[in-house]
């Protein structure tokens, strides 16, 4: 979900036949391969989690709970599957990103093995609203960068590899998601503190507050970077990557 680097993955593709070019260009209705890949993977989180979170808040059997964190483990399982062969292929991903959804994967694992106690319990409402939240922020996030993708094909100023745009419309809801993470921090260390807890709940406590900080600082620096940039740098840069824009000054 957290995707506010301005990535963009170039994938080396050998020269094909020119009757095959709209495979790889995007053109006759065709998404690029990594793009089409980024927007089924919000729309599967909104499945799993919108599927799912339904009937855990409406139930209270382990089972259903199970579920969900056995197919939210799976989601960024695939997610870092698919990241790996990217950054194989030359894609420039960044490297906090990537460990991101790697602890993502740890999280999902340990609330899994969380045994039904009162501490799962007092936390339990929490973790799955806070898990909601995530299913939109993400949605917003696809929707928002695949529309603006398509504007940028269609008038043939955007490579057509590139997978992710600018994320400042989003950094308010990113802002929010990465609060909640340190909420969760705290709520799961106030549970250590006043129950006689497993060790997940400490375990779960550091995640959620090695994600949180990591995000913040990360985005904190991206945006810091975006300020102190001059203009003219800034236009250099943007006629690098989309050098057809060069034509209509």
């Amino acid at each position: 979900m957290y995707f506010f680097s301005n990535r963009k993955a170039s994938t080396h593709v050998h020269p094909v036949d020119p009757t095959k070019k709209c495979f790889y260009c995007g053109r006759e209705d065709k998404k690029p391969e990594p793009e089409k890949k980024k927007i089924n993977n919000g729309f599967y989180l909104s499945i799993i989690l919108g599927n799912n979170i339904d009937l855990t808040m409406s139930s209270t059997e382990r089972p259903m709970d199970s579920i969900c964190h056995f197919l939210m483990v799976w989601y960024y399982c695939t997610l870092t599957i698919r990241e790996s062969i990217l950054i194989l292929n030359g894609s420039k991903l960044g490297s906090w990103w990537v460990a991101h959804h790697y602890l993502a994967c740890v999280i999902g694992g340990v609330a899994l093995t969380w045994p039904d106690d009162a501490s799962y319990q007092a936390f339990h409402s929490q973790f799955l609203l806070f898990a909601a939240y995530i299913c939109l922020v993400q949605q917003l996030q696809y929707q928002y960068q695949s529309g603006c993708l398509r504007r940028l094909h269609s008038l043939g100023h955007g490579d057509s590899m590139d997978v992710t745009l600018g994320l400042t419309f989003l950094l308010p809801f990113l802002a929010i998601v990465y609060m909640l993470e340190l909420y969760n921090a705290y709520t799961l260390f106030s549970i250590w503190k006043s129950h006689d807890c497993v060790w997940q709940v400490p375990a779960l406590s550091l995640l959620f507050l090695i994600v949180g900080v990591g995000n913040i600082a990360m985005v904190a620096q991206i945006v810091l970077h975006k300020m102190t940039e001059n203009n003219t740098s800034r236009v250099t840069q943007i006629l690098r990557k989309y050098p057809s824009m060069a034509k209509i000054q």
